[in-house]
């Protein structure tokens, strides 16, 4: 019961936040993409909220939490790619059009395509767990791959911006790489079992709570930050695509390594691995010591 006052109030912590920050943030394209992301967040937890209580839940439910999921994605994957940097159109380059033409062509795609595409008829799904065809794996696995690469973009962010910059806008870095984090791990379940557990949206909404809270935060007492700018050199070698490809390359491998055993709490496993992962990751991230090195 906890867990679901959590929940709901993490729908109404992050479209407050979203409709709060278009009045502080500067207009700017990242600000309007975070904003609209974290109403996505919004629509997208509330509907699976009523569809956790629902008996039955049809296809059309299913392609609409589909599409905000590839919406919301996309719209973090923006905030990431324009936060605190004065991108220009003809600066920017063909990597960059080529992810616009990738992420027109996933919401094309999860629009037009028939749901049982996507969610296995043949198997039913039970305790609102969502079993996954191939082609939503692919699905999911694309969606995982925007949000890696929407860290990897705060990474270079925040190594390319001087000292005292980083320290001004330290909050809202740390509070939207948790929420992008927090989707990347939930979505990754797909990678284990083929399939989406709607249950760990409870502990996902704790996360955001928490992110939307240190947005805000870095918003009302941080100072102005539209004028910051990127030094010229952008380090390209990327320590969190490291760490998290890592990660999901010992996802797979203990993944297919259960199979070989019976009676094993494939969950347990699972949260065991993120624990372990997670106490490992994050004070490597935070040693600035060992990033040098």
């Amino acid at each position: 019961m906890i867990y679901l006052s959590f929940s709901w109030i993490s729908v109404a912590v992050a479209l407050l936040g979203g409709v709060g920050l278009a009045f502080m943030r500067p207009h700017s394209l990242a600000g309007y993409c975070l904003c609209a992301g974290l109403a996505a967040i919004s629509f997208l937890t509330s509907l699976q909220l009523i569809l956790l209580g629902a008996t039955e839940v049809g296809a059309l439910q299913r392609k609409g939490l589909m599409i905000l999921e590839a919406l919301m994605v996309i719209l973090f994957y923006g905030y990431a790619k324009f936060a605190f940097r004065e991108n220009k159109l003809e600066n920017l380059g063909t990597g960059f059009w080529a992810t616009c033409l990738l992420a027109i062509g996933l919401l094309t795609y999860v629009v037009i395509a028939p749901t049982e595409s996507l969610i296995s008829a043949s198997e039913p799904s039970r305790n609102n767990i969502v079993v996954l065809t191939k082609q939503g794996f692919a699905f999911y696995l694309l969606l995982m791959v925007f949000l890696v690469f929407a860290l990897v973009q705060l990474e270079r962010t925040m190594a390319a911006l001087h000292q005292l910059q980083r320290y001004q806008v330290k909050k809202e870095i740390v509070g939207s790489g948790l929420l992008i984090m927090a989707f990347a791990l939930y979505y990754s379940q797909s990678l284990l079992y083929y399939s989406i557990n709607i249950n760990l949206i409870h502990l996902r909404s704790i996360v955001v709570i928490i992110s939307v809270v240190l947005l805000v935060l870095s918003r009302v007492f941080g100072k102005e930050n539209s004028h910051l700018a990127l030094s010229r050199g952008i380090a390209y070698r990327s320590f969190v695509l490291f760490i998290i490809g890592g990660y999901l390359i010992l996802l797979g491998l203990v993944g297919e390594g259960l199979k070989y055993f019976e009676n094993i709490n494939y969950k347990d496993v699972y949260y065991l691995i993120i624990l372990i992962s997670s106490l490992l990751i994050f004070p490597i991230l935070l040693s600035e010591n060992l990033r040098r090195k």
